[in-house]
């Protein structure tokens, strides 16, 4: 504690024993209580010790000052305030003998920088484990090859396995298989940007365009494009139908098929497509799925009330064949759409699935008017799915187009 603290306490100590002693005296004359005045002579004693201490302090600062003067106004230690003692400086620690050596070998010697340009693109901690083993090897030029072989193989080996974490599930819940992340590798290497979705998806993309990829048959498709080899066109299933025809208002499209996987091995698909024009004059287009049956796909869940409310899962509708790898053409068609869903009030195990935003119908619009054959599924969004995956393929309809836009003019 400095003496300039100590001046300061002396001077409130002086001034609370001064000012206390006169109010304690004022108020003992006043008084005519026989406690009060008892209390007032044991405050008076408490002063009484606090004027001894003022008195002492007081001495005490008064020979300090005596002997400032008598030497001349030297600063006795302790005295100077805490704001005006010099700050020891921090010490700079040096850096180590090896870390600087490195950096100079790194930058300077046309030796070891090509060596550090082979591991750099896999982070400055390869870099750091090159230097550590060259000087723990006494600098020893002769390992330098080896060293870098080794630690480029491990390098590359965490990289890749760090990479294959991203991909090991597709969005519909199924492992990657090892064909798909074969397929994957291969764009990569052709320049394509890999990434995967919070929802699962895969994406690819170059330029511009950008793919999304929501299963194994779908990543395989897109390395039958990668390779410019045709995409089958041939439905899995047996299909009945499949054209679109006008009906009330609104386009209908029916599907009957059969020969799909347990536990349910046939299925009906009604899609219909209306159009309304709005009080501002614009036109909207609602697309609606009509599937029976269904309590089978959420055998732990209830089915769904006669109202319309967000579905758990998402309705991916994809075309087969391939776009022109721009953004209004991706490669690969279609997507995945967030669906309200309700029961059909005609037949309990129908369920009548709605596309909510106008963004995705009209891609879902785009996908149905290329005509092809089309894969349609639904995938939960959920980590561990209560969904039963369903896939179905689908035939296209290449008059859709068509029946669309006039059921657009007379509406």
């Amino acid at each position: 504690m400095g003496w300039d603290r100590w001046k300061r306490i002396f001077w409130l100590a002086a001034g609370v024993w001064l000012s206390g002693t006169i109010i304690l005296q004022i108020a003992r004359i006043n008084s005519r209580s026989y406690s009060t005045i008892l209390l007032i002579d044991n405050l008076t004693t408490l002063f009484a010790v606090l004027s001894i201490a003022v008195l002492v302090l007081g001495v005490v600062l008064f020979s300090r000052w005596v002997w400032q003067k008598a030497t001349g106004g030297k600063v006795v230690p302790g005295s100077r305030p805490s704001a005006d003692r010099p700050r020891a400086t921090a010490e700079t620690r040096p850096l180590p003998t090896w870390t600087a050596r490195w950096t100079a070998l790194v930058e300077y010697d046309d030796e070891i920088r090509p060596a550090v340009e082979k591991l750099l693109p896999y982070g400055a901690e390869w870099v750091k484990r090159l230097g550590e083993a060259f000087f723990a090897l006494n600098e020893d030029r002769t390992y330098l090859s080896n060293i870098v072989e080794r630690l480029l193989n491990e390098a590359k080996l965490k990289a890749a396995n760090e990479w294959k974490a991203l991909f090991t599930r597709t969005a519909d819940g199924q492992f990657t298989t090892k064909e798909s992340l074969a397929i994957l590798l291969d764009a990569r290497e052709k320049g394509y940007k890999l990434g995967a979705q919070s929802g699962g998806a895969f994406t690819v993309s170059i330029g511009s365009s950008t793919s999304f990829l929501y299963s194994n048959e779908d990543i395989r498709r897109f390395g039958h494009i990668l390779a410019g080899r045709p995409t089958s066109s041939k439905p899995a299933a047996t299909t009945e139908n499949g054209k679109w025809r006008s009906q009330t208002g609104k386009l209908v499209c029916n599907y009957e098929l059969s020969g799909l996987p347990p536990p349910q091995t046939t299925t009906s698909l009604k899609i219909e497509c209306s159009v309304s024009r709005y009080l501002n004059g614009t036109l909207g287009t609602h697309l609606r799925f009509y599937l029976t049956p269904y309590l089978y796909l959420i055998p732990h869940a209830r089915p769904f009330e006669d109202h319309l409310v967000k579905a758990s899962f998402a309705l991916g509708l994809v075309a087969d064949g391939s776009g022109l790898g721009t953004e209004t053409s991706p490669l690969v068609q279609g997507g995945m759409f967030e669906v309200n869903a309700s029961a059909y009030e005609d037949d309990p195990d129908t369920v009548v699935l709605g596309i909510i935003s106008s963004r995705d119908t009209a891609l879902a619009l785009k996908t149905l008017a290329i005509g092809t054959v089309l894969t349609l599924t639904l995938i939960e969004h959920e980590t561990e799915p209560l969904l039963y995956p369903l896939r179905l393929r689908l035939n296209g309809d290449p008059n859709f187009a068509k029946l669309y836009e006039r059921l657009q003019r007379s509406a």
